[in-house]
């Protein structure tokens, strides 16, 4: 009876040490999705300006957005630099664990439909999603292997 209880009280560490893992990982990568608008917002673009970016606009796009790059989102993600080319906005990060501990399908389940929801609900955003813009997030291991990549495109935050 003893060896049983204190198999079932290991058993139950075990579970609410993963939970705890998973939970934190949803918030680092719901965090990490909400880097990428934070970093939108700091873009010096004329909200009013239509059709293309203009080479300044891009110039100084990519300084601001990686101004305070790289930036630890929690104990395991980070923001590592965040690109802009007129059409395509991407934002790296680096998660700290190798690819084969990373359940792909997990961070997919919980990333996809997040980002999704708030590049839609977010106006500060209103600039890029005006010109079709594709967001981009791309995730990498610690080895740098890219693991995770999920791109939002003007089909999908538009509907």
């Amino acid at each position: 009876m003893r060896k049983y209880y204190i198999c079932r009280i290991t058993k139950k560490r075990l579970i609410k040490k993963e939970l705890k893992k998973k939970i934190s990982w949803i918030f680092g990568s719901l965090i990490g999705a909400l880097i990428g608008i934070t970093l939108a917002q700091l873009l010096p673009i004329n909200i009013s300006g239509g059709g293309k970016f203009s080479e300044e606009e891009l110039a100084k796009a990519k300084i601001e957005m990686n101004k305070s790059l790289p930036m630890q989102i929690d104990e395991m993600t980070r923001a590592d630099s965040a690109s802009f080319n007129g059409e395509i906005l991407n934002y790296y990060y680096t998660i700290s664990l190798s690819k084969d501990k990373i359940d792909v399908d997990v961070l997919d389940q919980n990333l996809s439909s997040s980002i999704l929801q708030n590049i839609k609900n977010a106006s500060e955003l209103e600039v890029f999603k005006d010109r079709n813009v594709t967001f981009t997030y791309i995730y990498r291991d610690i080895n740098s292997e890219l693991c995770y990549t999920y791109e939002v495109t003007a089909d999908m935050y538009n509907n």
